[in-house]
């Protein structure tokens, strides 16, 4: 939420961000703990800045990210389990093969990561553009963000007199390519870090 507000309040960048803390629980402690963290980085938000009850509707989005995010952990475990590593092998290895093995790890997590953020990117636009519609039926009353990141594609869409859901989801698209691939890294990194600090702390204590 606060990686939200100054990145579109204070500095006005057209992304949500507002996912990044809810995968980097999902990395470090598992699906529930990640969509308990998504639900209620929405239920707090929308209460501090209260549009109605409708929009209450977004945190399935946050738990959604939660879910898609555990189901890649559990396809690709080696990729992104975050306390694995390319370097645990019996035997030793030279310099020049710890380079490669360190090498192809580090570019299986980008890969995987990537795939990660398509497959977020058209889940969070399809169910995001399908809360936005029913939103805006029921509440056509609602003032629009001024730095809504999918607004400036969503007037373009708008002009081609497409249908409401089809301008809705498509808006969303462009915008959560880059923002899903910013919070996958992102919450990615973040995880690594909490584990490597809670590794390091252990080793202290004992």
């Amino acid at each position: 939420m606060l990686i939200q507000y100054f990145s579109r309040g204070r500095l006005g960048i057209p992304l949500f961000l507002d996912t990044v803390l809810t995968m980097t629980v999902t990395f470090y402690g598992g699906v529930f703990w990640g969509a308990l963290t998504g639900t209620l980085t929405n239920l707090i938000e929308q209460s501090i800045f209260f549009y109605g009850w409708l929009p209450y509707l977004y945190a399935f989005c946050n738990i959604a990210v939660a879910l898609v995010t555990a189901l890649f952990i559990r396809w690709f475990p080696q990729e992104l389990g975050i306390n694995s590593s390319a370097g645990n092998s019996e035997k030793p290895l030279s310099n020049n093969q710890g380079k490669s093995l360190w090498l192809q790890d580090l570019m299986g997590r980008a890969i995987v990561l990537v795939l990660l953020s398509f497959a977020l990117c058209l889940v969070i636009s399809v169910l995001g553009g399908f809360f936005a519609v029913i939103i805006e039926h029921f509440n056509s009353s609602l003032i629009a963000d001024p730095v809504s990141p999918e607004l400036n594609f969503r007037l373009a869409l708008v002009r081609r007199h497409l249908p409401a859901i089809i301008v809705s989801i498509g808006s969303r698209i462009p915008m959560n390519l880059l923002d899903r691939m910013i919070s996958s890294f992102t919450g990615y990194g973040l995880a690594v870090l909490l584990a490597w600090g809670g590794r390091s702390l252990g080793k202290r204590a004992t």
